[in-house]
């Protein structure tokens, strides 16, 4: 798993690849003291569930890969000061199989596509 300390000193790290790792969780807090951050790629890992709790400012985010997990429920609030986030990769997962390019002038659509993910996180209560 992840131990938030890993990056309690890394304000400002850009990118981040964490991919092959068998993550299933991301602890609260991982990613909060990353204020500079512009990608996240978790591709190839084991996480069910993405929490808002997770990460700190994350206006600077322009792609998050999220490929090839086992997903079925996702924060929704992830993306509300992900402005500038131009690529989502959420390919094989369980809410959705999907990858979307060009998210910051489509957010509106894709949002409504991932719905399904956004409602499933109110079924999982604790992991």
């Amino acid at each position: 798993g992840i131990d938030a300390a890993w990056f309690a000193t890394t304000r400002n790290l850009f990118h981040i690849y964490l991919n092959f790792n068998r993550i299933e969780v991301i602890p609260n807090g991982a990613f909060a003291n990353i204020t500079a951050l512009r990608s996240l790629n978790m591709w190839q890992n084991q996480l069910k569930t993405v929490r808002r709790e997770a990460f700190g400012f994350l206006g600077s985010l322009t792609l998050i890969d999220f490929d090839t997990n086992t997903i079925n429920a996702l924060d929704e609030r992830i993306f509300d000061d992900a402005e500038e986030l131009r690529s989502f990769f959420f390919g094989r997962n369980i809410c959705l199989s999907a990858s979307f390019f060009d998210f910051i002038n489509n957010r509106a659509t894709f949002m409504a596509r991932l719905q399904r993910c956004f409602c499933n996180l109110h079924h999982y209560v604790g992991e």
